[in-house]
């Protein structure tokens, strides 16, 4: 559920961070004119939510499959 939840959020996040940057250039139909650097910074924000996963992903401790539920007190 976290996959689906991440991508349903790092889209606008995505969107917002290079209108962050956006020169204001307008192509045929309305349509933004985004710079190089902009998909770089929302690519950026890609890689950085990635590795955080990554990172995230070391602190799950490993159970070798064994059961690991108790019953309340």
């Amino acid at each position: 559920m976290g996959g689906f939840l991440a991508a349903a959020i790092l889209q606008p996040l995505v969107g917002w961070v290079m209108d962050l940057s956006w020169q204001g250039g307008l192509g045929d139909g309305g349509v933004r004119l985004y710079s190089g650097a902009d998909f770089q910074a929302g690519v950026l924000l890609l890689a950085a939510t990635a590795g955080f996963g990554a990172l995230a992903a070391w602190r799950i401790r490993e159970t070798h499959c064994r059961n690991v539920w108790q019953p309340a007190a």
